[in-house]
């Protein structure tokens, strides 16, 4: 699973009794090569791979971006309840449902 913060959530700084806001990054991310069977997850999604090389990254506009270089990565998107199947050279970005006002 991708842990920790999103390098582009705001820190707080503290410089000299002031508090500053910083942003920075685009996100976390996480490349994966190997033999075996893995699954990686990300907030929006999990992809499910067996020998071959993918990317599994969390964007800061609230989705998560599955890339595959070689093999094939199955994809479950956690908010639309479907899996894709992804070959050598394919994405997909699994984002969350836009709220809508009534």
């Amino acid at each position: 699973s991708l842990v920790g913060r999103l390098e582009c959530e705001r820190r707080k700084l503290k410089q000299g009794g002031r508090v500053m806001l910083r942003r920075r990054g685009a996100g976390r991310q996480l490349w994966g090569s190997g033999s075996g069977n893995y699954k990686t997850a990300g907030n929006h999604g999990s992809a499910t791979v067996r020998g071959t090389t993918w990317l599994v990254a969390d964007r800061c506009d609230g989705a998560t971006v599955f890339k595959v270089r070689e093999g094939t990565v199955w994809v479950e998107d956690f908010f639309k309840d479907r899996q894709v199947v992804l070959g050598a050279g394919e994405s997909y970005v699994a984002k969350s449902p836009i709220p809508r006002l009534k």
